[in-house]
């Protein structure tokens, strides 16, 4: 991690406004950053996390790895956000919903032969409930959410459809959950070949 981010300045600043927007309940366009390899988009994203944490944030890091299954990742962060959400006595019942969600996408998953037993446009249910249950309960305990994913690009055309989709529907319900990626420049052609409304639900940079 370099001691100063030189040229980072104006990025940072629009995260951080993004971010207070986040925390403030204001719905909020998630961002993805993108260029060659060697640019500094991994610094980057890691110091925006540091940021987001410091604001409150919860906030978990993914690195998309072309032999490791994104549902297992998604799962896992889902539960972590969940088991610090519990810890509060006031807020044990509100994380029934969004776990129920996520068993139901992890049974539905082989990651050993990494298929699953449903469709295509169930699979995007699923992953939206886990999204707008987790949204819920991020919006109902004043816990706002952050995902920060690495290596975008190497996401199955499927996974980043289904991703598309349950964000989308969490920002229509207004619910504090956001996310921060970074790939190479061919996720903007991967975004929109998922789905053609991805380009009005990120900001591009």
């Amino acid at each position: 991690m370099p001691t100063y981010l030189a040229g980072r300045d104006a990025d940072m600043d629009a995260i951080r406004d993004l971010l207070d927007a986040l925390k403030l309940g204001i719905p909020t366009q998630s961002v993805i950053f993108s260029g060659l390899r060697g640019v500094g988009k991994t610094v980057l994203i890691n110091k925006l996390q540091e940021i987001a944490e410091e604001k409150g944030i919860f906030c978990k890091h993914i690195e998309v790895e072309e032999r490791k299954d994104f549902i297992s990742q998604i799962a896992s962060c889902s539960q972590a956000f969940l088991r610090q959400i519990s810890t509060a006595e006031k807020f044990k019942s509100l994380i029934q919903k969004p776990l129920d969600a996520i068993k139901s996408l992890i049974v539905s998953f082989d990651p050993d032969g990494n298929t699953f037993s449903l469709s295509l446009q169930e699979r995007e249910l699923y992953r939206t409930d886990v999204f707008t249950a987790l949204g819920e309960t991020a919006y109902k305990t004043e816990s706002p959410l952050c995902f920060f994913i690495d290596e975008i690009q190497y996401m199955k055309p499927e996974e980043l459809g289904a991703l598309i989709a349950a964000l989308h529907r969490t920002n229509q319900l207004g619910y504090p959950l956001m996310l921060i990626g970074a790939g190479l420049p061919k996720i903007y052609a991967m975004l929109s070949e998922a789905k053609s409304y991805s380009e009005r639900l990120f900001i591009y940079k």
